[in-house]
């Protein structure tokens, strides 16, 4: 999936349902795009504003990218994000602050390219953040 992806001028928002449902491991129960959509809504993880209508079609923008992310991966942020409601600017300073996304507008277009990096740096901060295991 990724080896396309990173082909992608322009990444869509169905490439980050899938991509989430792979960061969070349930890829294999959420296999078509219906049920990676409602994964996100049930999750909390789409802003409030899509919470009803997003349309997986739709071109990939930083702002909801990093919305997403933020949320699938639980960070908290700074004060700013404590004092203030999640927005995707907040949200995406926070991702970028962490090393998890490239400045930018919350407008900009994400490309494929893009979306592996994301998903590179998220998987890194996702095992970095969990809890040692042992055998």
């Amino acid at each position: 999936y990724f080896a396309q992806l990173v082909q992608k001028r322009i990444a869509f928002r169905y490439d980050a349902a899938k991509s989430i449902a792979i960061l969070m491991g349930v890829d294999e129960e959420h296999i078509d795009l219906a049920s990676q959509v409602a994964y996100l809504q049930q999750q909390g993880f789409l802003p409030k504003r899509f919470q009803d209508t997003f349309d997986p079609m739709e071109p990939l923008r930083k702002g909801v990218t990093a919305s997403v992310f933020q949320q699938a991966l639980g960070i908290k942020g700074g004060i700013v994000l404590h004092l203030f409601e999640a927005s995707e600017r907040y949200a995406l300073k926070e991702l970028v602050f962490q090393g998890i996304m490239s400045p930018g507008h919350v407008n900009d277009l994400v490309s494929g390219e893009e979306l592996v990096q994301i998903m590179t740096q998220a998987a890194q901060y996702k095992l970095q953040r969990q809890p040692n295991r042992t055998p």
